[in-house]
């Protein structure tokens, strides 16, 4: 099941950005949970809580804080996330990718390529996400992919995962 954020400030796109991702991902038959944000510090806040993403969706002005600050933030604390930026602003595009964002999307072309960049990140996803444990944490799902493993140890009654520093688990 993959976890999507999607996050901009102007809630009628925020609804159409949903609309689009949940269509595209029910015609491929991809089953996913999608929270919206129509701030980016509450979606900051809720992935330093724990909160997990397989994609994320977002806006690059923003009150509060921008969606070039909210990427680089998430990139250190989600580094396997995907991310795609939909913005009506050209001039962000080169730093974009700096950010290891996956797409940038026009506002202004939202329908014609939104579903194309979803499908590609969605593929891109199932790829990385095959060789991977699925962990029952305290109180979500974690996915820990095999090659962030060392090594497995038992401890007692529990499994301690030893993984690569980078790892976040």
């Amino acid at each position: 099941m993959l976890q999507i954020g999607i996050c901009d400030d102007e809630t009628l796109l925020l609804e159409e950005i949903k609309k689009l991702t949940d269509d595209c991902l029910q015609d491929q038959q991809t089953f996913c949970v999608t929270t919206t944000y129509t701030d980016g510090t509450a979606l900051l806040y809720d992935i330093q809580d724990g909160r997990r993403f397989d994609l994320l969706l977002l806006d690059i002005e923003m009150p509060d804080i921008s969606g070039m600050e909210l990427a680089a933030h998430i990139h250190e604390l989600l580094p396997d996330a995907l991310m795609i930026f939909v913005t009506a602003h050209y001039k962000y595009a080169v730093d974009a990718y700096e950010l290891h964002i996956f797409r940038y999307i026009p506002k202004n072309q939202l329908s014609g390529r939104l579903p194309h960049a979803v499908r590609d990140a969605v593929a891109l996803l199932e790829i990385q996400n095959t060789d991977s444990y699925i962990i029952n944490a305290a109180s979500h799902l974690e996915r820990l992919p095999l090659r962030n493993i060392l090594f497995i140890e038992k401890d007692g009654k529990n499994v301690l995962f030893h993984t690569l520093p980078s790892a976040k688990t």
